[in-house]
């Protein structure tokens, strides 16, 4: 029974012991945020890029 619950623990680096249900928070916490970043990154990036497309054409279409 001892190891049984000694290996559902993970050590921090703080030294604190996390249990298993401590990781699920921690990831939902951590990893959705990171996802929602960078998807909303990605999808700027690519409105930028069309942007930019656009004020190339005008400017070229200005000069002509």
């Amino acid at each position: 029974m001892h190891r049984l619950c000694q290996s559902n623990k993970l050590h921090s680096k703080e030294g604190r012991l996390l249990e298993a249900f401590d990781r699920i928070p921690l990831i939902s916490n951590l990893g959705f945020p990171i996802f929602v970043s960078w998807y909303l990154l990605t999808r700027v990036e690519r409105k930028i890029d069309a942007l930019a497309t656009s004020i190339t054409e005008m400017t070229q279409v200005i000069h002509g």
